[in-house]
């Protein structure tokens, strides 16, 4: 049997070679190559003249894929096709898999695999990040998946496997929709109503890049494709096909072909009665039936099931969520609701029906800000195109704009409310609920005013495309001529400058698209204000406006940035790649959306807080954006408010540096002396003060993007490998990774570091020279040499050697700051300081680990202590660890045999309760002593019965599996004399453990005071044994624990959010 693949390009020659290599290498079935070519003009042609095994069609121009497909089909001579997009890469036994599948039934007339990007159905989660990663995922998730198919109505062309009959029967592809898609939903409807079935294999993966076809097409051009294509496939049947076959799809998931309607629910019932074990996506499927019959809990439960899987697809998962959160709501459970709508935006995008409720929610509870939030977080959304059959239209459009009007009434401001009930009537003009709010605003803010809104609203439906460089019919030509740009200008309007923003005001003259250029003409500019640039325009676009407008500058140009007083909250956002050379310079979505107050519009602002404001660029961050744009010569200032006596502005940064003074009186004497130099005048206009001026390009600060991001260094000479992966490295990393720090561990030279390529990839080791072979001294002289280069310097521990790298630190580097991580265990409470203040004086923020130790030292030493917890880290992909496929173990971690872990108390305990414990193990996980491996020899010679239920697994190198020996234990259990706060509690905690402890500091507040777990008294047997067989026994207990642990572990013990407070404690100088 030999399959005809035929293969469609237009140009992406190294894309189609990757493709048709991974055929050539993974597909020992018998099949022959077609490539049809459509205009090809980038050496495809010639490559595939060049290759003896493929059949080619060369075609002048882009035919379209339906036309593409049948010129392919003509020329095969296989017993099935298979049609196969050249931005794909295939995998071990996907093309065998799918051949099985096709032949099983005689009603099967279409296969397609599962993907990491196809619509519907067939997308499943990856946890590959590379191509690098694809092999291993998809040999694991087809094992996993062998067999398992799933029936579907809808395929999607990309790899589409065909019996030639199929194509016999009811023709190719459909040349009358050309370009765009819609053809292959045509094909399949064809097929359905000749009566053949369309199946996913569920154990063939095939990995797609997606519509690379479509990127040289416009989004705009694009869209009207899709849209042509569906007026013509509605022309062609009448109906919207694309809903008519997920109708059907809904139907034979609940009736399956019109039998009795309880056929599938006793299905399911009478196979898990056996202790049959459902596959993951028939944990859903049954969540359904559950759930048409009103069974909630059950149903709640099976869809926790499913989600607790690392298979099935997005949008199912997305779907259970949703379908939770509905029953929740049925329910009057607010949180839970709002629960598993959070849960949902891990898998994709936030989805604007999620949004909607979650912002009625908070009007329900006349939280008017938080619906706010939601409501505009649900109108900046875009419409997903390859699913819009499916979705609530309203949410996307209208209903949020509706509910907003309602929003801003309720906390006074008409204007916006009234702004948002016109969006809303663009879409439902006739709708009696907006005809009544439009008379309701027109009553209370006159005709003219709502005259002048309607206006700005229509100018931005209106706006398709940014006015064109040198375009001058909406702006005075002396704007150009000037060479004066304001971006950013809200409502302001400077009359000696083109004002710019994103969205159309009463003050714009241009309105700038995120998706182009900035509009300059070939003019040199002398000068660019901006007011509020980074919170108007879209982060993505960040960096390159920037580099834009630098370049644009005269050489007595200059760019001169004023903020608004939201400034501090977007620097708090800093991202991954601070250095924003490929990256957005923002980690969220949308800066203006998260980070303006709800209740504030473009251009308006809440200045009622002179001390909150006024020193907003008296940290980096902003420095840092301006030189990763390549900006080197500008002005930086904050301005006065009402309230400062001087009214003058306070310039912010380093042109202080050579007075040495960067105290405000200094800065402000600084300013004076700069402001003197300008032949102008300063202007207050609220909140924006400008210079009309040029200036001097040799007095412009140069410090900066040189010097890169904050640099935070970890210090401690004796780090291993091991250590990277503990709080000492994770904290570092973490830093680097989310907050914009370029990240170090200072130490010898104690590698190889191998989780520097995965773990902790981003953090770097700084060593150093082990000259004496005394890290004090040693440590001394590293900072002598570096201590210029460090922003943050990390010690750890309460220690004379602490002390004196401070000291140094700080005699050298004044401005920079300290932080010491004390990872302190009981013996801190014998720290009698009196003089506390003046011995820690060169820490500028000082961290313990527990609530315990927090209140006493606070107590103790009369000052500011943070408390920082030891926490977890899941690489950001949360998996949420189901307690069905959890076991009788009872586990624990670490050095097993040391002094302090008194691991021997465990297995003492578990000797006592052992036969009344029936099944349950003790596995201690870890490098053994000699010691203690002679201890178990002894133990197991006088209790051979316990040979197979006491078990020691060694040192698991292998953190994934050290992680799969979490998952499966149902009790963590530490014996431990004393402790700092030990990692496994987080990670035990994160994977569902019930948690046992000996009485230690960190035990409370990792089981919540033991709403988690349960603490005896350290080194008592009995109490142990007693608590084993208590808690072991309680399977409801464990159960609970097991959900509910793992949401507190997120909430309290993530290193994200640790660190995310360290970060902010740093900022506001920690002390």
């Amino acid at each position: 049997m030999t399959t005809s693949i035929i293969i469609l390009t237009v140009n992406q020659l190294a894309v189609t070679q990757q493709c048709l290599g991974s055929i050539r290498q993974n597909t020992p079935e018998s099949y022959e190559l077609i490539v049809v070519d459509n205009g090809s003009t980038d050496g495809t042609i010639e490559y595939l003249k060049s290759q003896p095994d493929i059949k080619a069609v060369f075609n002048s121009s882009n035919l379209g894929f339906a036309k593409g497909c049948n010129q392919g089909r003509e020329l095969a001579s296989g017993d099935n096709i298979l049609f196969l997009n050249n931005d794909t890469v295939v995998t071990e036994n996907w093309l065998g898999n799918m051949l099985r599948l096709l032949y099983s039934q005689p009603q099967i007339g279409l296969v397609g695999p599962v993907s990491n990007k196809a619509n519907g159905h067939q997308q499943i989660n990856v946890s590959y990040a590379e191509l690098s990663g694809l092999v291993d995922f998809a040999r694991e998730y087809c094992a996993k998946n062998a067999g398992c198919y799933r029936r579907v109505f809808r395929l999607v062309g990309f790899c589409l496997l065909v019996k030639k009959e199929v194509i016999n029967q009811v023709g190719g592809f459909d040349e009358l929709f050309g370009l765009g898609n819609v053809k292959d939903d045509d094909f399949c409807l064809r097929a359905v109503r000749a009566g053949y079935h369309l199946m996913i294999a569920l154990d063939s993966f095939v990995h797609h890049i997606a519509q690379l076809t479509f990127n040289s097409i416009q989004e705009g051009s694009f869209k009207k494709l899709m849209e042509e294509n569906q007026e013509k496939a509605i022309v062609k049947w009448g109906f919207n096909i694309g809903n008519y076959l997920d109708d059907l799809q809904t139907k034979i998931e609940s009736k399956q072909d019109g039998k009795a309607p309880n056929r599938d629910l006793q299905s399911y019932e009478s196979r898990l009665e056996v202790g049959e074990k459902l596959a993951s996506q028939e944990l859903y499927y049954f969540a359904n039936e559950l759930l048409n019959r009103r069974r909630y809990e059950q149903a709640v439960e099976f869809y926790e099931k499913f989600l607790a899987t690392d298979q099935g697809e997005v949008e199912d998962k997305i779907a259970a969520c949703g379908k939770v959160a509905d029953i929740y709501l049925k329910l009057g459970d607010q949180e839970s609701m709002k629960k598993y709508i959070f849960l949902s935006f891990g898998y994709d995008t936030p989805r604007a029906e999620f949004c909607c409720r979650l912002g009625f929610s908070a009007l329900e509870e006349r939280d008017y800000k938080a619906a706010i939030v939601w409501y505009r977080i649900a109108t900046q959304l875009e419409m997903p195109t390859e699913y819009s059959d499916s979705v609530n239209k309203a949410c996307w459009t209208w209903l949020p704009h509706l509910q907003l009007a309602v929003c801003y009434d309720r906390v006074g401001k008409l204007e916006l409310g009234h702004r948002h009930n016109e969006f809303a009537r663009n879409f439902v003009p006739q709708d009696n609920r907006v005809v009544h709010n439009r008379t309701y605003f027109k009553n209370i803010l006159g005709p003219r005013r709502t005259a002048e809104i309607d206006a700005q609203v229509q100018a931005e439906l209106r706006r398709k495309k940014l006015l064109p460089p040198g375009e001058k019919s909406d702006v005075a030509p002396s704007y150009w001529e000037n060479g004066k740009i304001f971006l950013g200008c809200g409502n302001l309007k400077l009359d000696e400058f083109i004002n710019v923003d994103c969205y159309q005001t009463s003050a714009t003259d241009v309105i700038l698209d995120w998706e182009q250029p900035l509009p300059f003409n070939e003019t040199k500019i002398k000068c660019v204000f901006s007011n509020s640039f980074l919170e108007h325009f879209e982060r993505g676009k960040i960096q390159g406006h920037l580099k834009e407008v630098y370049a644009s500058l005269g050489d007595d140009g200059y760019f001169c940035y004023i903020g608004l007083p939201y400034f501090r909250n977007i620097a708090s956002l800093y991202l991954e790649n601070s250095s924003g050379t490929n990256g957005p310079l923002f980690s969220l979505q949308n800066v203006y959306q998260y980070t303006h107050d709800p209740l504030d519009n473009v251009g308006e602002s809440s200045i009622n807080n002179y001390q909150r404001h006024k020193s907003i660029f008296d940290e980096p961050e902003l420095h840092v954006l301006l030189r990763a744009a390549g900006v080197r010569n500008y002005l930086l200032f904050t301005y006065a408010f009402p309230g400062d006596e001087n009214e003058l502005p306070v310039l912010s940064g380093f042109y202080a540096e050579k007075s040495g003074d960067f105290t405000e009186n200094g800065l402000k004497a600084a300013c004076q002396s700069f402001l003197s130099r300008f032949d102008g005048k300063m202007i207050r206009l609220d909140t924006l003060a400008y210079l009309s001026c040029v200036i001097d390009r040799s007095q412009v600060s140069s410090r900066g993007r040189e010097n890169g991001p904050l640099r935070f260094v970890t210090m401690f000479p004796g780090a291993g490998n091991f250590h990277l992966v503990k709080g000492l490295g994770m904290i570092p990393f973490i830093m680097h990774k989310y907050y914009g720090y370029e990240s170090f561990m200072a130490c010898y030279d104690n590698g190889p570091y191998d989780y520097l390529k995965d773990e902790v990839k981003g953090l770097q080791t700084w060593f150093i020279d082990r000259v004496t072979g005394d890290t004090q001294k040693d440590g001394i002289e590293f900072l002598r040499a570096h201590a210029q280069e460090i922003d943050v310097l990390n010690l750890l521990h309460l220690i004379s050697t602490s002390f004196v790298w401070a000291s140094i630190y700080k005699a050298l580097n004044p401005a920079g700051k300290v932080f010491l991580k004390l990872d302190a265990n009981y013996n801190i409470k014998n720290a009698n300081w009196p003089n506390a203040k003046e011995i820690l004086k060169n820490f500028d923020l000082i961290s313990v680990e527990t609530t315990g130790y927090q209140e006493f030292l606070r107590k103790a030493w009369s000052m500011n202590v943070e408390r920082l917890p030891t926490g977890f880290y899941d690489g950001g992909r949360r998996e949420i660890v189901d307690f069905s496929n959890k076991e009788n173990v009872i586990l624990t971690v670490g050095r097993i045999g040391s002094t302090e872990k008194a691991n021997h108390i465990l297995l003492e305990a578990f000797k006592i309760v052992a036969d009344l414990l029936p099944g349950w193990k003790v596995k201690l996980v870890g490098t053994v002593t000699d010691r203690f491996e002679n201890y178990v020899s002894e133990l197991l010679a006088d209790r051979p019965e316990l040979k197979d239920r006491i078990i020691l697994t060694g040192h698991l190198f292998d953190r994934k599996k050290l992680r799969e020996e979490y998952k499966k234990a149902k009790v963590f259990c530490l014996t431990s004399l004393w402790e700092g706060f030990p990692n496994v509690f987080p990670e035990a905690q994160q994977n569902g453990c019930f948690i046992i402890s000996s009485d230690l500091s960190p035990a409370w507040d990792i089981t919540d005071n033991k709403r988690f777990g349960d603490i005896f008294p350290v080194n008592d047997v009995k109490s142990l044994a007693d608590s084993l067989l208590r808690n072991c026994k309680d399977e409801e207990t464990l159960r609970r624990v097991c959900r509910e642990a793992q949401d507190y572990a997120y909430e309290n013990f993530n290193w994200v959010e640790i660190c995310r407070k360290l970060d902010n404690s740093l900022k506001e100088n920690g002390k």
